[in-house]
This record gives C-alpha cells, sequence and structure tokens, in this order.
C-alpha cells in the first residue's frame, strides 16, 4: 500500500480528502512461447525460420488513483520512519531485546548535543546491520542500537543548530523541511514539530 501510494500522489497536498492523484506506469509481462511446423530452412515473412522459438512480451498500462485521505496517513508514516530522531542515551535495550525509557538519563551538554553522532533514528536500524563484528565491539549494545545521524548518506541531510544562548539544539531534515527536533541542554525531555512539505 505505501510503495502504491507513493508512486501515485505527487506534489503538495492540496487539503481536500476527496482529491485524486493518477498515475500511469507501463509494465511488462504475460511471457508467451509459439513456434511453427519446422520445414527446412523456410524463412518467413517477419524474418524468423519456421519452427523457431519465438518469445512474445506483452507490455500493459497500469492506472493507479489514490486519494488524499489515503495520503496524509503515508506521508506522516514515511516522516516518521525516515526523520523521527531521539537523542543518544533516551532508550536502553535489555539483553532480551526489550526497549525502554532509560531513567538514568539526564539529558546532554552543549558540546554532545552539537553532534549528529548524539542523535539517533527512532526506526528499525539499517547501518547497524552492516557493521563488522570489530566495529559492533566498540558499541555499547544497551545504548548504541540505533543509526546516528552522522552516518547518513548523502551527508548534508540535517542542519544542527543553537538557540537561546545555547540552552536548546534544533535539528531540521533538509529533505522534509518542516520536521524539527528540538532539546534542551542538560534536560532528557525532547520534542518533535512537524510543518510543510517534501522537497522534489
Amino acid at each position: 500500500m505505501l510503495a502504491v501510494v507513493t508512486s501515485a500522489a505527487k506534489g503538495r497536498i492540496v487539503g481536500d480528502p476527496s482529491h485524486e492523484y493518477e498515475h500511469t506506469e507501463t509494465k511488462g509481462g504475460g511471457r508467451g512461447y509459439g513456434g511453427g511446423r519446422h520445414d527446412g530452412n523456410k524463412v518467413m515473412s517477419n524474418g524468423c525460420c519456421d519452427g523457431c522459438l519465438v518469445m512474445v512480451v506483452v507490455w500493459f498500462a497500469l492506472q493507479i488513483k489514490v486519494n488524499e485521505e489515503k495520503r496524509l496517513p503515508t506521508t506522516v508514516h514515511t516522516i516518521d520512519k525516515e526523520v523521527s530522531v531521539v537523542p543518544c542515551g533516551t532508550f536502553i535495550k535489555s539483553p532480551h531485546g526489550l526497549v525502554q525509557t532509560n531513567r538514568n538519563f539526564e539529558g546532554q551538554s552543549s558540546s554532545e548535543a552539537g553532534k549528529l553522532s548524539c542523535f539517533l533514528h527512532f526506526t528499525e536500524p539499517q547501518n547497524l546491520k552492516k557493521k563488522s563484528i570489530l566495529e559492533m565491539a566498540d558499541l555499547d549494545p544497551s545504548i548504541n542500537f540505533l543509526d546516528p545521524l552522522s552516518e547518513d548518506i548523502p551527508k548534508g541531510l540535517w542542519s544542527l543548530q543553537f538557540e537561546r544562548h545555547s540552552t536548546v539544539c534544533v535539528i531540521s531534515s533538509m529533505p522534509w523541511l518542516g520536521m524539527t527536533t528540538f532539546k534542551r541542554t542538560h534536560d532528557p525531555p525532547a520534542g518533535i514539530h512537524l510543518h510543510g512539505r517534501r522537497t522534489q
């Protein structure tokens, strides 16, 4: 469902739940094989030898329609998956795989909050699975079980700034310009603010 909505709905959200987006895809399928009676080296009018095996591929157009009522929750899900951010140390993972709030987390210092490596994607890790045994040996599995923003490719997907005399850290997503994570230094809680649209 997610892939269908993403491929069909492009551009800005217009604010009308009944508004429909249309998208046409050309697909190939229906492969078949055919041949005729072999009669020496007789060449048929289509250039093939009578008796040769001919493969036929049928192409067809598939029209996809999606209304905005379905697009909106799909878009929010995509944003949440791609750019939800938490400070490193906010959650801990038990040896049994249980993730829970770290009650001992007291926030980050200004120097820690100024590093993208100290902020993590709050979603299923992707890069972590690709690390070697040597790389994993330097990580604390109870805290470093999510992907840090500093490893995102390409570089430059995030903007990190300080406000209010360096007491508030603000992280903004460049692909999703309206998605902002804010956090006070030396204070555990963090918040997320979303508005706007994705850049194309």
